[in-house]
């Protein structure tokens, strides 16, 4: 929110009026706060671990853009960060469901007899193609 309010007053060199936007932006920032959704933190990054040459190349242009235009970059980086996890997570939840689609579709194609039968079959079928005679 401190992002969005920085770039207004930076962008258009004034403190920002009564506008739907920050009352919507608020809303779903707040929303997304007490959401289950899971975003991806600075932690999850090893930096013992070695990294590839276009990872220092993003890190120095990233630095170059906040050191140019911090106001600007602060509100882009932080309103992709929101976005990117929406979607990330967005993507995950339509994975799961279709996985535990599919699982049902198994089921309901076959009794569970029938589907263990099949996988008892599957399973000798390749113990025997694994095996050979010496």
């Amino acid at each position: 929110m401190a992002s969005i309010v920085i770039f207004y007053y930076d962008f258009w060199k004034g403190v920002p009026e009564k506008n739907v936007f920050f009352l919507i932006i608020t809303i779903l920032l707040s929303l997304l706060m007490v959401s289950t959704i899971r975003y991806h933190g600075l932690k999850e990054i090893d930096f013992r671990e070695k990294k590839p040459f276009w990872f220092l190349i993003v890190f120095v242009i990233i630095l170059f853009v906040l050191f140019v235009h911090p106001s600007t970059a602060i509100f882009i980086f932080a309103m992709a960060y929101l976005v990117w996890g929406i979607i990330e997570n967005g993507y995950l939840l339509v994975k799961k469901r279709r996985a535990k689609s599919l699982e049902r579709q198994a089921l309901v194609e076959g009794s569970p007899k029938q589907s263990a039968e099949r996988s008892d079959s599957t399973h000798q079928e390749v113990k025997d193609e694994g095996h050979q005679d010496i």
